[in-house]
């Protein structure tokens, strides 16, 4: 079940994401990220659904990871920790743009989710070795954050580019890891 939970957190947040980009393709576009949506009445809604599923299934995902070595109690407290930042994101993405603070908070929150998934997929692949397939989401992420920060310090403009990537390498991570915990 506990692989489920993480598929359905994952899956939540890129179906709304696509129905926001639906929505309003431009945001994604240039040098905008996906904050974006969460300022936009017309897709405020889809937004703030993402980032809820997103949270609440990391978290029932969590809960549902037996603690009966050290991988699996650390790997569980990570999970709590990103379903509690994807609602500190969510949270700080309505008012980002009133005040530049306020903005480098949500930028601060970003970088903190960018980082703890960082630290989640090298913490798995340290545990999993000999699995290529885990190595090949991480390089995945990798290129998506290298997009990101790129992005965020200079011209490129690929801003959501790198957070779908990213982030798709981040849930092939997690998919894998829950799919070889199966049992345990």
């Amino acid at each position: 079940m506990r692989r489920y939970y993480f598929a359905l957190a994952q899956a939540g947040l890129f179906i709304f994401l696509i129905i926001s980009y639906a929505i309003v393709p431009a945001f994604a576009q240039g040098s905008g990220g996906i904050s974006n949506y969460g300022t936009d009445p017309r897709t405020v809604v889809p937004f703030t659904i993402a980032f809820v599923l997103a949270a609440v299934f990391t978290y029932l995902a969590a809960q549902s990871i037996p603690s009966n070595n050290i991988f699996q109690k650390k790997f569980r407290l990570l999970l709590k920790l990103l379903a509690f930042i994807y609602l500190a994101l969510l949270i700080s993405t309505y008012p980002y743009q009133l005040t530049p603070q306020l903005d480098l908070i949500h930028k601060f929150i970003g970088l903190s989710l960018l980082a703890l998934q960082a630290y989640i997929c090298i913490f798995v692949s340290r545990n999993f070795k000999k699995e290529i397939v885990i190595y090949t989401f991480l390089g995945l992420f990798i290129l998506g954050s290298v997009i990101i920060f790129l992005s965020l310090f200079t011209p490129l403009g690929w801003l959501a580019v790198g957070q779908v990537l990213g982030s798709t390498g981040f849930a092939g991570v997690g998919l894998r890891v829950f799919g070889l915990m199966r049992g345990v």
